[in-house]
């Protein structure tokens, strides 16, 4: 008897957080997301420049980034690949396995004087921080040491006109 007087209480409770508002039974609207749609960005040196474009695929929760990247010399580049990827991005590590993950082997592709290739790649949500994504290309040239050229793709913000 004391169970169900207990049972009751707690319904009656209820019953009156439901009436004064303090209480919903119906399914929590979704927040909005505070991820931008889209993320643009630009960058470059002496050897490269970069320039990425970002639309956010709310569906697959994940950013769908077309990512060109530019010769600016007269000699051939190498640009080297990060566990496989050309762009590389910060949180990979945490997406392809642990912290202690390695490579096997090095990879890269040539690009060509004065040439432009574009890569296309998806980047997790999670990897969304403080305002922007970022990007890395590491590449080489033939006279020195490998390089990288970061990159941080930002909301173009509202269009003014």
């Amino acid at each position: 008897m004391k169970l169900q007087s207990s049972v009751i209480a707690t319904i009656v409770l209820l019953c009156l957080l439901i009436a004064q508002g303090k209480l919903s039974l119906s399914a929590p609207e979704p927040l909005s997301s505070p991820l931008p749609a889209g993320l643009t960005g630009k960058q470059s040196n002496e050897v490269l420049t970069i320039s990425a474009k970002a639309v956010l695929d709310k569906n697959k929760a994940e950013y769908i980034t077309e990512v060109n990247i530019g010769n600016l010399t007269e000699n051939g580049v190498d640009i080297l690949a990060d566990c496989g990827s050309l762009v590389s991005y910060d949180n990979k590590k945490s997406v392809v396995g642990s912290d202690s993950f390695e490579c096997a082997a090095v990879h890269s592709m040539l690009l060509h004087k004065k040439s432009v290739e574009t890569f296309s790649l998806n980047i997790p949500q999670e990897s969304y921080h403080d305002g922007s994504l970022s990007i890395t290309v590491r590449y080489q040239t033939r006279q020195g040491p490998a390089e990288a050229l970061h990159l941080e793709l930002r909301s173009p913000g509202p269009d003014k006109g």
